[in-house]
């Protein structure tokens, strides 16, 4: 395990908020690549070379330039590299190393985590297949135990018996979901944007393959999925006190000994952020068996219980602290199913009238526009330290948060954000990669935003550096400044309704849809837009609106802010960002 990680680009772990003991980092210059034709359903026989995972195909620290076939390393370069060629698929091969021992437990299940990957993913593990992941910005998560020849019991679905090595095969495709070729893949520069142009300036390299940590990680059969934590404010709860409310999500794997109903949960807060200190407080809670919502996960009654005032520190960009925060469950007589290993920080945000409020004081936010990309990785940091380097430069620089633009970051980025108190608006890559197509797009584009937005908020609910959501970027028809269409408000019914009409109208219940999964999953309640920039739906009833002003001068930035436009705040002056 040590021999594998030590020469890992990216060793430490990928996700701090919600960690376990046992794990094992697959990143590294070990897997295996080729370009193949997409037609071809079977693994290559022959392979092109090497990639250094988890830096994509076109980045310069994947090491694929000295392997890639001449006639794709003009296509594949940056500083704007292309996608896969339409009919083109990119194969990953990986031999695993040896499953640790003490995972072979017949109790234990080994998951697959890929933390992303573009666009379009086959995961094969030996000779099981496993579903097709849809999606750049997402994570696919795998049980994989019995696929293994190395399982715990010995034995496997794959050929050559418990002595054999373990292989994963990931197939990759970057074009194949949409006949037009639209898909979410943020500034990402496609077929319109590619070449010269005044837009080139302002988009990058496409971003092909894995991009984010891969590794393994070993679960109870039944095991804690994710675990949403709310800190409640007193003016929240009414008491004088700080709470913290758990909402915990099991998996579906059959439980063993007395089923869901005879588990509890148990939340131990801690005074620092690794679980070494002193214990501030504890709570547990039986959790109730409920009916399964879905095939991946059921989610139990929360556990609720306060802080206790003496030992309430909030968290703030001048003291981010961050509690430790153990999660376990447990069984009769109080035994260890799962642990996994968080941490909180105690904040609250909202909006009340022209201001944002943290901890119900205003906050001025001076962000700085963070696009995540980096000349060798692209999409990908080439250390955690690079990720680290980009929020304390910002602060030096007098910003205290930043708006993420255009692409959903990794895990670690949003560590680093809440350990050094760097507030951020978290948003969706929706730009479809062609400037001229902003809101009449196909109804798969729409269904992939609204399912990987739904996740991304999933995934990123924990963290306190959030303190609001964006759900798309300067999407929307020209003409106006703001539209809210539909019968009783702009034609009478859909028959009688133009094919512009009929567009819009399609374009504004979808960005409704999108505010409407911020308000059903995110349970901290952060404020969320409609859109940012240029054209917004009231219908949507976001809680606030941003407007953008690219004014090149100073003197002329003045007079904007100074005398905004009517039609930049409605009656209220607000305040720029």
């Amino acid at each position: 395990r040590r021999g594998f990680r030590a020469m890992s680009p990216r060793p430490e772990h990928p996700n701090p908020i919600f960690h376990r003991e046992r794990w094992l980092g697959l990143n590294g210059p070990k897997w295996e690549f080729a370009i193949r034709k997409s037609s071809e359903e079977t693994p290559p026989l022959e392979w092109d070379g090497n990639i250094t995972v988890p830096f994509c195909l076109q980045s310069e620290l994947s090491g694929t330039s000295s392997s890639l076939p001449r006639s794709e390393l003009q296509q594949l370069r940056p500083p704007h590299a292309k996608p896969l060629r339409k009919g083109q698929a990119l194969w990953y091969r990986l031999q695993l190393p040896r499953i640790p021992p003490a995972w072979r437990d017949e109790d234990l299940r080994v998951i697959l985590h890929i933390g992303a990957c573009s666009f379009t993913s086959t995961v094969i593990v030996n000779r099981t297949t496993f579903p097709e992941h849809v999606g750049a910005s997402t994570p696919i998560r795998l049980d994989i135990t019995g696929a293994l020849r190395t399982s715990g019991s010995g034995s496997g679905q794959g050929q050559g018996g418990a002595g054999a090595r373990d292989e994963v095969l990931v197939r990759c495709t970057d074009r194949e979901e949409t006949r037009d070729e639209l898909l979410p893949v943020g500034k990402q520069c496609r077929k319109n944007y590619s070449g010269q142009g005044p837009f080139l300036s302002t988009v990058y390299s496409n971003v092909t393959g894995i991009w984010q940590s891969v590794w393994l990680e070993a679960v109870p059969r039944v095991h804690l999925d994710r675990v949403k934590v709310v800190t409640l404010a007193p003016d929240q709860t009414g008491t004088r006190s700080w709470r913290l409310a758990l909402y915990p999500e099991l998996s579906s794997s059959p439980t063993a000994g007395g089923g869901s109903s005879s588990l509890w949960l148990e939340a131990t807060l801690f005074d620092t952020l690794d679980c070494s200190g002193a214990e501030v407080t504890s709570a547990r809670a039986q959790l109730q068996q409920q009916p399964r919502t879905s095939a991946a996960a059921t989610t139990a009654p929360g556990l609720e219980f306060s802080v206790p005032p003496s030992a309430t520190r909030l968290w703030s960009p001048e003291d981010p602290h961050l509690f430790g925060l153990r999660l376990r469950l447990l069984a009769e007589r109080a035994r260890v199913v799962d642990e996994v290993f968080s941490y909180v920080g105690l904040r609250s945000v909202r909006c009340e009238k022209d201001q944002v409020l943290l901890n119900g004081k205003p906050l001025y936010m001076r962000f700085v526009l963070d696009q995540g990309y980096y000349p060798d990785g692209l999409w990908t940091a080439p250390s955690s330290g690079a990720l680290a380097k980009d929020i304390t430069l910002a602060q030096s620089l007098g910003f205290n948060g930043a708006r993420l633009h255009q692409k959903v970051f990794e895990p670690l980025f949003y560590f680093y954000a809440d350990l050094h108190g760097f507030m951020v608006a978290s948003e969706y890559p929706d730009w479809p990669g062609e400037k001229t197509r902003r809101w009449d797009l196909p109804e798969v584009y729409r269904s992939i935003v609204r399912k990987e937005w739904k996740s991304t908020v999933d995934n990123l609910h924990n963290h306190p550096s959030i303190i609001m959501w964006t759900t798309l970027n300067e999407m929307g028809p020209s003409g106006g400044w703001k539209y809210n269409v539909g019968p009783g408000g702009g034609f009478r019914s859909w028959r009688t309704a133009s094919a512009r009409e009929r567009s819009i109208w399609e374009h504004q219940e979808f960005v409704k849809s999108l505010v409407a999964v911020v308000r059903r999953r995110d349970r901290q309640n952060r404020p969320v837009h409609d859109v940012s920039g240029w054209v917004h739906v009231p219908a949507a009833r976001p809680d606030l609106w941003s407007f953008h002003d690219y004014s090149q001068t100073p003197e002329k930035l003045k007079r904007v802010l100074e005398d905004p436009p009517a039609k930049y705040v409605e009656g209220r002056k607000g305040q720029p960002l």
